[in-house]
């Protein structure tokens, strides 16, 4: 299936029996080209263009149906195809003008990798123009593959295959995807064998050329700004302000910033898909805990630094500028999960929201890690004469099946900030009819992910 050619690979078409669902030659098209900085056009005043988002599905295919089903902007189709161009579950906008972005890690714990990635890949090359694909930590990390497994596995099967288990334990940090991968295969080859060289061979088929990781990355950016709304897989720190890897340039202007960011990773994905053993480091490096000396987008978050259990901090004011110096209100973002919900994070003098929305930690106790909980931050942009006005609405349910549905800005007094009262807490959501949801460190933490949190009525509230 494949042959070394110097340091180098040359892939050739497998013909893997337990490949997942198909290949993707049904894509081989161009990269469509990457839009950093998205304005609405043609608008007039009154005109609503909704910005729909979902972030860190890792895997789980039915947290990622649930989302679309909850999610204002789509809706899926899943079909029965054996057409290597047509994904099982296709997405659909509901209306012609919205727009959806993705805010990376599609794989990792859950069954659904391929699926869910096809699905997004073939999204993305339907709707180039309306659709965002961001690049997570355990997209990026996939690169790795090509040169910690793949030379072992040529020169011995057994080698590699023991390899990819330790890569994907120790290295990864996903010690079930080895056999998440195989119950996948099974489920497309009911009644087949599928032993270890099977798994190992889809991991390798993934980060081939056409392969779904491939094909993801090479779809990805690291942040799109949309109108007055920023979007990236982590968070923006004090350190990573304007800086981008392979340059000493510094950028003042976020727009900018974001497109030198995003060809520092486009450049990094090409290199790579040319030379696999060699290429893409910078990148791998933009993605790892400290890498590239804690300057990066994808593994930041907005959480305050060596908190353990995890717990919000407020924007800093370096970052806060920065975004207001280039008319940025609202940063949405995923990676560092915090509780059933998102959760915002508020700059009252320089009017921007934070909110970061990953919740793949909702409940420990559900074998997904996420039990009932869900939610969508949904950006609603209306058209006003000579500008764009933006709102930031956060709906679903909590872990305890109580629904939310509340805009930022206009919920409660206090939102997105310390409490101290109650003491120590943090105001993190509004549910509406006055109440808000109040998280706080527990006394005895068991692990980081553990956050205690009530509703408290906002006469209630000091802060």
């Amino acid at each position: 299936h494949l042959r070394a050619v110097g340091t180098s690979f040359q892939w050739q078409s497998p013909s893997v029996k337990f490949c997942l669902r198909r290949n993707l030659s049904g894509h081989k098209v161009s990269r469509p080209q990457m839009i950093s900085d998205v304005r609405l056009k043609r608008t007039r005043p009154g005109d609503v263009v909704r910005i729909g988002h979902m972030t860190d599905l890792e895997g789980h295919l039915e947290f990622f149906k649930r989302s679309v089903r909850l999610s204002s902007v789509l809706e899926l189709r899943e079909q029965e195809s054996s057409s290597s161009s047509s994904p099982s579950c296709r997405l659909e906008f509901i209306r012609e003008n919205d727009i959806f972005v993705f805010g990376g890690d599609v794989c990792d714990h859950g069954v659904g990798d391929q699926i869910i990635a096809e699905s997004l890949i073939d999204f993305k090359l339907r709707h180039p123009e309306r659709v965002f694909l961001l690049a997570g930590n355990r997209d990026i990390n996939k690169m790795q593959l090509t040169s910690s497994v793949v030379p072992y596995f040529l020169e011995n099967e057994k080698v590699g295959i023991e390899k990819l288990k330790h890569f994907l334990k120790r290295k990864l940090n996903c010690p079930n995807a080895f056999e998440l991968r195989r119950k996948a295969l099974k489920a497309v080859s009911p009644g087949e064998e599928v032993d270890d060289l099977a798994v190992t061979l889809s991991f390798i088929e993934s980060v081939k050329p056409g392969g779904f990781m491939t094909e993801y990355l090479r779809l990805a950016q690291l942040g799109v700004v949309i109108e007055d709304t920023l979007y990236v897989h982590g968070a923006i720190t004090e350190k990573s302000v304007g800086t981008v890897p392979r340059t000493e340039k510094v950028y003042s202007n976020l727009r900018k910033w974001i497109q030198a960011l995003n060809e520092f990773a486009e450049q990094e994905v090409t290199e790579w898909q040319r030379s696999p053993t060699e290429h893409g480091k910078y990148l791998i490096n933009y993605q790892m805990p400290g890498g590239f000396d804690g300057k990066s987008v994808v593994y930041a978050n907005w959480w305050k630094p060596g908190s353990s259990p995890f717990f919000p901090r407020s924007i800093p004011e370096s970052v806060a500028a920065f975004l207001a110096d280039s008319n940025i209100k609202n940063v949405i973002t995923g990676h560092a999960p915090l509780g059933d919900s998102p959760t915002v994070i508020r700059h009252d003098l320089k009017d921007i929201t934070v909110v970061a929305c990953d919740t793949s930690y909702s409940d420990r106790l559900a074998p997904d890690k996420r039990g009932e909980a869900i939610s969508e931050a949904l950006v609603v942009l209306t058209a006003q004469d000579g500008h764009v006005e933006s709102r930031v609405r956060i709906h679903g349910s909590l872990c305890n099946g109580q629904e939310f549905d509340t805009y930022v800005v206009d919920s409660i007094p206090f939102l997105g900030r310390p409490s101290k009262s109650p003491p120590g807490g943090w105001i993190k959501l509004g549910l509406g009819n006055g109440n808000c949801l109040v998280c706080m460190v527990p006394k005895n933490p068991k692990h980081p992910f553990e956050i205690h949190q009530k509703s408290v009525h906002v006469s209630n509230l000091a802060i």
